[in-house]
């Protein structure tokens, strides 16, 4: 496959949320021979294959509405932020349908003890987009606010700072049963919100909006781990998951 990463009005939103590794992942085709969407298609079709008696059906169709949802999701992320209100009354339910069916076609090629990652997965991007949108979008005008600009270029020239890719490895510690519990991603939370602080400091130490909305984000994900919800919908949740998938 071809690598083309997103552009910088694309992915500009990405590094203070800890989604490069969840776009990425998802949508993302990096210019190495074996890039990450290359990888996680070699994951998924083993997995596929292990599960269905070596039927290639099921990877089929997952692969067929990753490729979708990818495309589309690079389509989505031009709307931001010029027209944002656009994103979230339109594109944001076609996003979220879409991830619905490719969550759908990842039950089969999971195994019984990680049956829980498909709804998972559906749920936590629910929540991914509702924290985009919610209040007409305040936390994306925030971060695109004309007074931001300074910040976000320093996020962007480091977005691949080993600072972040430090605060990452807090979350891909392995697990001892094999696949990670609720209790493993929610316990590491509290230390990654303040590995991603102390980056945000160091990047941006005199725009304080950036380490408030920081702050917020981290809020906002870690409430489902304080309740006994089935699902534990939350972004860095989610991240994990999708990191601990790619790197078995």
């Amino acid at each position: 496959m071809g690598v083309k990463y997103f552009s910088a009005n694309e992915n500009v939103i990405l590094p203070i949320f800890v989604l490069t590794t969840f776009i990425g992942i998802i949508a993302a085709q990096g210019a190495q021979e074996q890039g990450p969407y290359d990888q996680l298609a070699n994951h998924w079709f083993s997995k596929c294959q292990a599960e269905t008696n070596n039927s290639t059906q099921a990877f089929d169709k997952l692969y067929a509405d990753g490729v979708e949802f990818k495309r589309y999701l690079k389509y989505a992320f031009k709307f931001i932020p010029e027209q944002t209100k656009n994103f979230c009354n339109s594109e944001r339910g076609i996003l979220n349908q879409k991830m619905k069916e490719l969550s759908r076609d990842m039950k089969p090629c999971l195994s019984s003890s990680e049956k829980y990652m498909s709804d998972f997965v559906y749920e936590s991007f629910t929540e991914f987009l509702h924290f985009l949108c919610h209040d007409d979008a305040t936390n994306l005008n925030t971060f695109f606010s004309p007074n931001a600009k300074e910040c976000r270029e320093k996020l962007l020239q480091n977005s691949e700072n080993p600072n972040i890719g430090t605060c990452f490895s807090r979350l891909l510690k392995p697990s001892s049963t094999g696949h990670p519990s609720k209790k493993d991603l929610c316990g590491d939370i509290t230390v990654v919100k303040s590995c991603f602080a102390d980056t945000l400091s160091n990047q941006c130490p005199s725009y304080a909006p950036y380490r408030k909305l920081n702050e917020e984000f981290f809020k906002y994900v870690s409430k489902p781990c304080s309740g006994c919800s089935v699902y534990f919908n939350t972004l860095l949740l989610l991240v994990s998951v999708f990191a601990y998938l790619f790197g078995r």
